[in-house]
């Protein structure tokens, strides 16, 4: 047998009128816009309860649902059309069972599979003395639980129940009928009190358990009878089953009138997530403005001049304490300290040859003495850029210049590592070149230096994010620095119009990377590269 209907805005708000299930996800536009579905989504109990129109073929009798086995599989729309399609026989024991199956008619997807089994009665006046006006199915207003997956355990509801024969004929007539309003003669069946009773597992799961976050998955249902109309029914449900990590649970349900069991069952309902809390501006200001280097000790290594020195006063002006390592520009060093302590800094300047590793851990030893811990580390020294043909380079010159990037660079991460990993926070920042991904002539000894550079940060950050230890580096274009005082100075005016930016890098555009990386707002960044390309390739 074939039936088709159409879902519309008025059969979903009579749905919820009569079963008192007025779940966010069904009837609040906004809510649902925030969830994985993005909209609403039709009650999935509703286009089941089509099941009643089995009823049409027992024109004499009247049938009544004791066994509902059922599982939505795909979220229903107002405005679909769906199929049923449906099959019963008769058993062995006189009583009937049922296969049915809901398609999306447009797209063909199956919505809803039941199975079960049914009896045949005969008809009977069922009308009582009862309030005319009466549109819900229960007995007490409800308000909307919104308990989540890792609260939900252990919960018990339950729901106060009122059947009557003028809510069963409102059902036929507000839903069931609705969903054929194109059709010329309306349906007058009689709707299953159990059927009615089934409806109302959605109400338990969608209003109470856990009420807002619900979506009704599967459920079973037993009756050893039909259900009888009366004002002192209950649904109790009772959580079961919890799982966290695939958001589910399940639900045992009973149907009661004073002490006797009416239908048993259980239920499988899926827990989604709140939708995420859109952050406030008050909790921006609270807590988001602030960079978070205030009083972070920074070391930065080569820190006398150039990019290192420009790097050194801007961290010192957010507050940060800082160290302003030199090999030999001990003048210089001493002369940015000063810069910094008169502008309201903190900052003192030590010597140290980067490549011995004696004397690295003698100088991060009198950094904790002076200040009891190192919170960034900035590995910027480098032997001078002087340019030289690479057929006239010896083994030597690429050694020199590893010495200082590669061997310097190591010995500082390896003396500050077990001071990171007992604090569980650090940031290392390394400083590479664009000329490793764009070559230039005559610097091949800097080129394979700074390639070396790249290797070892991306090396070490994947060995110590679990950590909780950041490591990045800069990757800054041609900079104006002394670094650069080597190269004749027509060569790097023509490099620098050739550009779409017409220029060179400063040092405290280099810096302020470097300033970002170390910050709080770099927080979710390892392993990475900030290219300051001024529009060159390679872009990335």
């Amino acid at each position: 047998m074939e039936k088709v209907f159409k879902i519309s805005e008025k059969m979903v708000a009579n749905f919820a009128s009569i079963t008192g299930d007025y779940n966010s996800l069904h009837m609040d536009e906004e809510f649902a816009r925030k969830t994985k579905y993005r909209q609403r989504l039709v009650h999935g109990m509703l286009p089941f309860s089509f099941i009643c129109l089995i009823q049409e073929n027992f024109p004499d009798q009247k049938i009544e649902f004791l066994e509902l086995d059922t599982s939505f599989r795909k979220p229903i729309l107002i405005g679909d059309e769906i199929r049923l399609d449906y099959t019963y026989s008769e058993t062995e024991s006189g009583k009937f069972s049922y296969n049915s199956t809901w398609y999306n008619h447009l797209t063909e997807e199956i919505v809803i599979k039941s199975k079960g089994g049914f009896t045949l009665y005969s008809f009977s006046k069922e009308i009582r003395d009862i309030e005319q006006n009466q549109t819900s199915c229960l007995s007490d207003e409800i308000s909307e639980n919104n308990w989540t997956i890792n609260e939900i355990a252990n919960k018990k509801e339950e729901l106060n129940v009122s059947l009557n024969s003028i809510l069963l004929k409102k059902y036929i007539d507000y839903i069931i009928n609705e969903g054929f309003f194109n059709n010329s003669n309306s349906l007058d069946i009689p709707i299953s009190h159990n059927l009615i009773s089934t409806l109302l597992l959605s109400t338990l799961v969608e209003m109470k358990l856990p009420g807002k976050y619900a979506t009704f998955a599967k459920f079973q249902f037993s009756f050893p009878d039909q259900v009888p109309l009366s004002e002192s029914i209950k649904l109790v449900g009772e959580v079961g089953k919890v799982s966290v990590a695939s958001e589910s649970m399940e639900v045992a349900t009973t149907l009661l009138k004073e002490n006797a069991v009416l239908a048993t069952g259980k239920l499988n309902v899926v827990v989604n997530s709140p939708p995420q809390k859109i952050i406030s501006c008050q909790e921006i200001k609270s807590n988001y403005i602030d960079i978070g280097l205030k009083d972070k000790v920074v070391v930065i290594t080569g820190a006398s001049r150039g990019i290192g020195a420009a790097t050194a006063k801007l961290f010192a002006m957010q507050g940060a304490k800082v160290i302003v390592n030199y090999y030999k520009g001990k003048k210089d060093a001493e002369l940015i300290v000063e810069d910094i302590e008169k502008n309201g800094g903190t900052a003192i300047s030590l010597q140290c040859d980067i490549r011995d590793k004696l004397e690295v851990k003698k100088f991060i030893a009198q950094v904790v003495e002076k200040f009891c811990t190192v919170n960034v580390l900035v590995n910027n020294a480098v032997k001078e850029a002087i340019p030289k043909n690479v057929v006239k380079l010896e083994w030597q010159d690429y050694l020199s210049e590893l010495e200082v990037s590669l061997k310097g660079m190591h010995n500082c991460c390896q003396t500050i590592l077990p001071i990171f990993k007992q604090q569980k926070f650090g940031k290392i920042i390394n400083i590479s070149t664009i000329f490793v991904d764009n070559p230039v002539t005559g610097q091949s000894q800097y080129i394979t230096a700074k390639s070396a550079v790249v290797g070892y940060t991306k090396s070490l950050a994947k060995e110590l994010a679990k950590l909780n230890i950041q490591v990045n580096f800069v990757v800054p274009n041609m900079t104006e620095t002394d670094l650069v005082s080597c190269v004749p100075s027509d060569f790097t005016k023509r490099i620098a119009a050739s550009r779409d930016f017409g220029r060179n890098l400063q040092p405290i555009e280099v810096a302020q990377s470097i300033l970002f990386l170390a910050s709080s707002w770099a927080n979710s960044i390892t392993g990475q590269k900030v290219v300051l390309n001024l529009g060159d390739l390679p872009f990335g």
